[in-house]
């Protein structure tokens, strides 16, 4: 089987659907701009991250079990883009690149909030609108086209 790369498994959505194409973000065409994707989707799983300590503390078993969900979607949406960033032969890598880049961002993001718990409510929500929104709908295609399996290379 030929490996798809992202633009391919997404121009076929956009193809078959207009709307779709004008929410997505401009794909990312060089390995630079691949990881630097990867990095904006690692951020996002991180936030889910932050999601699950303050749930963990708080005693929201239900929140929890969706920030790791949510996490794992960004994880798994951003990690087609660094398999694609990175060089071939540090592929095998990908997995612990991107987590390594999450747990950065995590402990940042845990910082702030030990720093200022109205953090949560205040900024957080802001900056995790200008940082992920923008990407959600780039992200929910993959995730869709990744759980209905592998399609066809076209001739």
């Amino acid at each position: 089987m030929k490996k798809l790369s992202i633009a391919a498994l997404l121009s076929v959505l956009v193809v078959t659907n207009s709307a779709v194409a004008q929410q997505l973000q401009p794909l990312p065409t060089t390995r630079e701009d691949n990881y630097a994707t990867a990095q904006r989707f690692a951020n996002c799983s991180a936030w889910f991250g932050l999601m699950e300590v303050v749930a963990t503390r708080t005693g929201m078993p239900e929140t929890v079990t969706l920030a790791q969900g949510r996490a794992r979607g960004w994880k798994v949406a951003g990690l087609l883009f660094m398999v694609e960033g990175m060089a071939p032969s540090r592929a095998t890598e990908a997995t612990a690149t991107f987590d390594n880049l999450v747990e950065v961002r995590l402990m940042e993001l845990k910082a702030r909030y030990e720093q200022d718990a109205a953090f949560i409510t205040e900024s957080l929500p802001m900056e995790f609108a200008r940082e992920c929104e923008p990407l959600v709908p780039m992200q929910e295609k993959l995730i869709e086209l990744m759980r209905r399996g592998p399609t066809e290379p076209q001739e």
